[in-house]
């Protein structure tokens, strides 16, 4: 059972960032390395291997119920199908270089709810992360009597799917020493190895750097069949978090895993057939409860064998040979003389830095150097041989398009057409937009011409009061509108230590939504919240900011657009009355909505949101308003 976190109550799961569960990495090249253990076995030079590996996990991610004993609440991975496509390559007889691509082909699991994602689970096929694995052989058995020695370094490319937990988004390393020991029947390894990996939280569970390590063996009774064994596990540097109160870490061991795998293998000349299963010894998260897997891989000899009449090598026998102490360059160019070609195309650019090595360089100043011929220098469409200014890209601005030269200010209005949303229109230059390069017929978009508008910049507040002379004019039941506010003539009311908003509330708060829906030039509204002084400072910061959040998912549900609306809650930091009476009290416990963007544009005086955009922060203290 894979263990994700374990919860004080379900409802108490936070959404985290996507990481790779599996710990599961099978090699490239599985005839020689042991499954997820590498060994210093590498591929002749310029051998090749390619596998198929197909492995099945049961229960990879489960979450628990603290309270309930560990009860399982959830299955995120209840069970997934993989199956690892790799290629490998032997050079020098000292190095190999594999890659190995997972591709998880059916999967299952649980409603996401407790990861942020409700009405979601991992189905379906799904793409994990690209491994590249260099590996250099320092030792060889061959050469020390049995013992080897080697470095793997593998890099995880982020290719793989975030939805299903198969990658971290970034990329990793895992720089890892082998060490074995072989006879012709018996091999034995043992990996350490660091990956290093970005921090990624999911509920309590911390996914960070992980030490890794694995030990394996491989005995051959009989040439053509062996037994395979490994355990491996790994531990995460960072702790997981305590599912009572996240803020604190806890070593719970949901990042230490040990895992067994072992099964048998069948040789059949350059074929390998193999499959087994496991299961997990200490659970954690990427540890199924059960673990079954098959593979396949093929293996070449050594590509660079050459015959015995060929003295450069270079695959030509000497008899047909023009050069036969010269090696052909093999670049596609005639290349049956046997001679190298330096200079394919005899533009004067040798093959080996031209880009064009069978299309000739035109030699007019332009890149000359690169080898490639440029019948249009400048990249606009118009070739040099008609373009007026060919190393000045036309600006395809709908004006002398043909000419092949850049209108620098098509309309004359002053605004660069590089930065002119209307170059074949000028600028009216009325104060509003004027960067644009439009005119604005209707400047704040209130309906009204700015030539009868009395207030270009900003909207009319359609609200049958006044609507005609352009500006924004409030006749409203329940709310004042100011050229900074909306002011509420009654209390926006709660439920008692809750931030369930009361039914008395609705009728101001409706009226608000209406204005938002009515007026976009205002474009940016804050929700503030205060409290009195009961309670802490931290629960009064907490509960208003709280509150404010909950009126900003009411008007998004009345279609204002979420974007338009920011909330703080500064607790009990901001009084307007004392809060050693209850009328000063009830004075303070208020929510207030300001503008911050009108039109677009900040309103002058307004502060900024904390950087971290929850709850303010208490400001220094300050006096109280003295008593009403």
């Amino acid at each position: 059972m894979g263990v994700l976190l374990a919860l004080a109550s379900p409802g108490r799961a936070q959404s985290g960032d996507s990481f790779d569960h599996d710990l599961f990495d099978p090699l490239p090249s599985p005839s020689r390395n042991l499954l997820g253990v590498a060994t210093s076995d590498v591929l002749p030079h310029l051998a090749l291997e390619a596998g198929l590996l197909a492995h099945y996990a049961d229960d990879a991610i489960t979450v628990v119920d603290a309270a309930d004993r560990g009860a399982v609440v959830r299955r995120a991975i209840d069970s997934a199908l993989t199956l690892d496509v790799s290629l490998a390559l032997g050079l020098f007889d000292r190095f190999s270089l594999g890659v190995a691509l997972p591709l998880t082909l059916t999967q299952s699991g649980s409603d996401l709810t407790l990861f942020g994602r409700p009405g979601e689970s991992v189905s379906g096929f799904a793409l994990g992360d690209l491994r590249v694995v260099p590996t250099g052989v320092v030792l060889a058995p061959a050469d020390t009597g049995g013992l080897g020695v080697a470095l793997a370094v593998p890099v995880y490319i982020p290719t793989g799917d975030a939805d299903s937990f198969r990658t971290d988004e970034a990329v990793r390393v895992a720089p890892t020493l082998v060490v074995d020991f072989a006879t012709d029947a018996f091999r034995l390894a043992a990996n350490v190895g660091y990956m290093i990996r970005p921090e990624r939280t999911a509920a309590n569970y911390v996914s960070d750097d992980q030490l890794r390590w694995g030990v394996g063996a491989r005995v051959t009774p009989v040439p053509a069949l062996s037994v395979v064994a490994t355990l491996f596990g790994s531990w995460v540097t960072k702790d997981s978090r305590d599912p009572l109160d996240p803020t604190k870490p806890i070593g719970d061991g949901v990042g230490t895993s040990v895992e067994v795998l072992g099964g048998l293998e069948a040789h059949l000349g350059a074929l390998t057939l193999a499959g087994g299963a496991g299961t997990a010894i200490v659970h954690a998260v990427g540890t199924p409860d059960v673990r079954a897997y098959l593979t396949v891989s093929a293996a070449t000899g050594s590509l660079a064998s050459t015959g015995p009449d060929d003295r450069d090598q270079d695959g030509l026998d000497d008899d047909i040979d023009k050069c036969p102490e010269v090696a052909e360059d093999r670049d596609g160019f005639e290349d049956g003389d046997g001679c190298p070609d330096p200079d394919n195309d005899g533009d004067g650019v040798a093959d080996t830095v031209d880009r064009c090595p069978e299309e000739a360089e035109d030699l007019d100043d332009f890149e000359d150097e690169d080898g490639c011929p440029d019948p249009d220098n400048d990249g606009d469409g118009i070739p040099d041989a008609v373009d007026k200014c060919p190393d000045d890209p036309e600006d395809k601005d709908g004006l002398e398009d043909d000419d092949g030269c850049p209108e620098v200010d098509a309309d004359g209005d002053g605004v660069p057409d590089t930065a002119d949303k209307c170059p074949a229109e000028a600028e009216d230059k009325d104060g509003i937009q004027d960067d644009d390069g439009c005119p604005e017929t209707d400047g704040d978009g209130d309906g009204v011409p700015d030539e009868k508008d009395k207030c270009p910049d900003r909207g009319e507040v359609v609200n049958g009061y006044r609507d005609d002379d352009g500006c924004p004019d409030a006749k409203y039941a329940d709310v004042d509108l100011t050229d900074k506010a909306i002011v509420p003539k009654k209390h926006v009311y709660f439920v008692t230590d809750s931030v369930a908003i009361n039914k008395i509330a609705a009728p101001v708060l409706d009226e608000i939504a209406q204005i938002l829906l009515a007026n976009p030039w205002i474009t940016k509204l804050r929700i503030e919240g205060h409290t009195d002084s009961e309670g802490t400072d931290e629960y009064n910061r907490d509960l208003s900011q709280r509150r404010t959040e909950s009126i900003v998912d009411y008007f998004v549900e009345k279609g204002v657009a979420r974007e338009r609306l920011e909330a703080i809650g500064y607790g009990e930091s901001r009084p307007v009355a004392t809060n050693t009476t209850p009328y000063g009290r009830s004075k303070n416990r208020r929510i207030e909505f300001n503008f911050v963007e009108i039109n677009g544009k900040p309103v002058p005086g307004v502060e900024p949101l904390p950087p971290s955009g929850g709850a303010a922060p208490a400001p220094a203290p300050a006096s109280e308003p003295p008593k009403p």
